[in-house]
């Protein structure tokens, strides 16, 4: 009889038992309703009043068992900010988004690459703030909704359009759906006209250059040589960079520029040793950024750029012709490029020394090897089509380079 008693008990302990279990994770299961809502932490605010606040909007079913599953998993480090949620959501979903800090960003990235000349830099800028400040998040959401737009990069209006017209107006939606994007379309290309208009003005304005020389050290009244086609080229430093909506043409700029400065101030000592200004080093810069792609191989040219100026040679690069010419280096050149006694041309007999300024937006490394050349004793150097680099001491020795990289097919 105790015997039974006793297994009586303990089913129902074990009844109990998993009657609980159940429970739990029936409540630890989504509500499963169609609401969607924006919820917002607060900073500092308190867990407890948050679940709390999560019943109240039913997207959760028991605020008790969520305190317990946060308890028990060591999840409450819930982070301020803004989130989107659904009742679709588990209580693991929702509880995971507030820990790792998943909330709805009001910001966007810019991504400028290196060697690009300032004129690309204005349209990618133009272009990025045109879609994704405030007034074309509908444009924003349209496109967001889709799923192979952006893979690809937007670096001005003329690609974003061809990215619309091929993955969204391609796709089978209604003529006043197709209506309504290109309507946006417009609205992102009048921003776009807008922006491209004010940093036009801004890069180009001598108060606010004026500005710039007397708030940083490494920039001086070279920048306003009549002869300069951009004063500010090679000044906006190529970065990934996260800005707010909203923000302005000469805050992108404002940003830029110091993230320039805070790469090269822990060089600052060096530089203002150098005989050269950080103008004329950001110069010989960006020439090494179009000249060698790896490290070791950018602080050998830079070696052999200081040869040549050291010896009161022409640099013969180029990279300077074609932005003298202001051609891509897919145009061609011509023995008039060649010749043209301008003052970024270093193939020219006219000019014996650094071009007038930077050619392009040099990278970390690329400066790093203006400052800190390898030295050597070679005077000429030319890259095959695969951008490796040969050094030769004397013209004769790279014109045998020469035949051999084209014997080999390598050859540009």
């Amino acid at each position: 009889m105790i015997k039974k008693i006793i297994i009586g008990v303990i089913s129902a302990i074990a009844l109990i038992f998993i009657s609980l279990i159940i429970f739990y994770n029936i409540n630890l299961s989504s509500v499963n309703g169609d609401k969607a809502i924006t919820f917002i932490i607060n900073s500092g605010e308190a867990s407890n009043n948050i679940i709390k606040r999560l019943k109240e909007e039913d997207l959760i079913k028991n605020e008790f068992i969520v305190k317990l599953y946060c308890k028990l998993n060591g999840k409450t480090n819930f982070q301020a900010g803004t989130y989107e949620l659904t009742q679709k959501m588990d209580v693991d979903t929702i509880v995971t988004k507030f820990n790792i800090g998943d909330v709805v960003k009001d910001t966007f990235n810019l991504t400028l690459v290196e060697g690009k000349r300032l004129i690309d830099y204005v349209e990618i800028i133009s272009s990025t703030l045109a879609f994704n400040n405030n007034d074309n998040e509908k444009m924003t959401d349209i496109v967001k909704n889709q799923e192979k737009p952006f893979n690809k990069v937007i670096s001005d209006y003329n690609s974003l359009e061809e990215i619309i017209n091929k993955y969204i107006l391609g796709i089978d939606i209604s003529e006043e759906e197709k209506n309504n994007i290109n309507l946006e379309l417009n609205n992102v290309k009048e921003s776009y006209n807008k922006y491209k208009n004010e940093l036009t003005n801004l890069l180009k304005d001598e108060t606010y250059l004026n500005e710039l020389i007397n708030k940083y050290w490494f920039i001086d009244e070279s920048i306003l040589d009549s002869k300069i086609y951009y004063p500010l080229e090679g000044y906006l430093y190529p970065d990934t960079y996260e800005f707010k909506k909203n923000v302005t043409t000469k805050e992108v700029i404002n940003k830029l520029i110091a993230t320039l400065d805070n790469k090269i101030s822990k060089y600052k000592e060096d530089i203002e040793k150098s005989k050269y200004s950080f103008h004329e080093l950001l110069t010989l810069s960006s020439m090494i950024e179009a000249e060698a792609a790896t490290p070791d191989d950018r602080k050998l040219v830079s070696g052999v750029f200081y040869n040549r100026l050291n010896d009161g040679w022409t640099l013969g690069s180029d990279v300077t012709t074609y932005y003298a010419a202001r051609k891509k280096f897919t145009d061609e050149i011509t023995i008039y490029d060649l010749n043209d006694c301008n003052a970024y041309n270093t193939r020219s007999t006219c000019l014996v020394g650094l071009p007038i300024g930077p050619i392009n937006s040099p990278s970390y490394t690329a400066i790093y090897a203006a400052i800190y050349p390898t030295a050597n004793d070679y005077y000429y150097f030319v890259a095959d089509k695969n951008k490796k680099v040969y050094f030769s001491k004397t013209y004769e020795e790279q014109g045998k380079v020469i035949s051999d990289l084209v014997a080999q097919g390598l050859w540009l």
